[in-house]
């Protein structure tokens, strides 16, 4: 498998689990912190969907555009794994104070 398909198979991952976080979340009528955690990791998912089309279409040429794709993608799933972290904790958190 090459690099740019286990990145976009990490990023089918990650916004399965953000769903699936969210899912749980809304089931426990998790707090607005929690939600906005998830929703905000969500959102930079949605964000590197657009940033591989201006890469592309603004590079000078396909390795360019590669490069500073890849780099772009590693910053944001990082920060989207943080945020779903913090969120799906912080709900945890909340229902374990509610038992």
């Amino acid at each position: 498998m090459s690099v740019q398909g286990r990145y976009s198979a990490l990023r089918g991952i990650l916004i399965t689990f953000g769903i699936g976080a969210l899912g749980f979340l809304f089931a426990r009528n998790a707090s607005r912190p929690s939600l906005a955690l998830v929703l905000g990791g969500l959102a930079v998912q949605a964000l590197l969907v657009l940033a591989r089309w201006l890469a592309k279409r603004h590079a000078p040429d396909e390795e360019s555009a590669q490069k500073v794709f890849l780099m772009l993608e590693l910053v944001g799933n990082g920060a989207t794994v943080l945020l779903f972290a913090l969120g799906t904790l912080g709900g945890m958190r909340q229902a374990m104070e509610e038992l």
